[in-house]
């Protein structure tokens, strides 16, 4: 059983070469960032079991839920961007890689026609 994304992961991995400390990054950064973006939905529970406990603080509560929630997406972007930025240019370094190979097989395995033309 050969699964699609695990094998997609190896052949990025070979053609990253020199750049695989890059790869593992930007998969960390990646994670981190989808770890504090699942927080939302405890936030808003929390937020929302505070709201129907002790309905007088309202206000006070949607305050804190903002501020939690303005901090949590401040803190994904913090991961989210510099994986993007780091991940664009891996992506172009990898395909570069990647046809630079397919480049250097097809010269070494020229047909013996063309061998003499030149």
């Amino acid at each position: 059983m050969n699964n699609d994304y695990f094998s997609l992961l190896r052949t990025a991995w070979h053609y990253a070469r020199s750049e695989k400390r890059t790869y593992i990054i930007v998969y960390i950064l990646f994670a981190l960032a989808n770890v504090s973006q699942s927080i939302y939905p405890i936030i808003f529970g929390n937020f929302v079991n505070q709201v129907q406990s002790d309905s007088t603080k309202i206000w006070k509560s949607l305050l804190i839920y903002i501020g939690i929630y303005l901090f949590l997406k401040l803190f994904e972007w913090v991961f989210h961007g510099p994986a993007r930025i780091l991940e664009r240019t891996l992506a172009f370094n990898l395909s570069q890689n990647f046809l630079q190979e397919k480049i250097d097989f097809s010269r070494s395995h020229e047909p013996r026609i063309f061998n003499n033309v030149r």
